[in-house]
């Protein structure tokens, strides 16, 4: 199997109270399935003079 066809399983986690389940059922298909696992971790870079306001409470 060629590295393009190795499944893959990507998950988001930005430290919300339910990306830590999501990462672990990830990792558990990812053993499952014999796929890669990718946690992705994206976040804001605040501009100097520009207000940043939180996506989620």
């Amino acid at each position: 199997m060629t590295d393009s066809a190795t499944p893959r399983i990507v998950v988001g986690v930005d430290g919300s109270d339910s990306s830590t389940p999501a990462a672990v059922w990830a990792a558990h298909q990812a053993a499952w399935y014999s796929a890669k696992l990718c946690l992705v971790r994206a976040y804001v870079v605040p501009r100097r003079g520009v207000p940043c306001f939180p996506l989620f409470r």
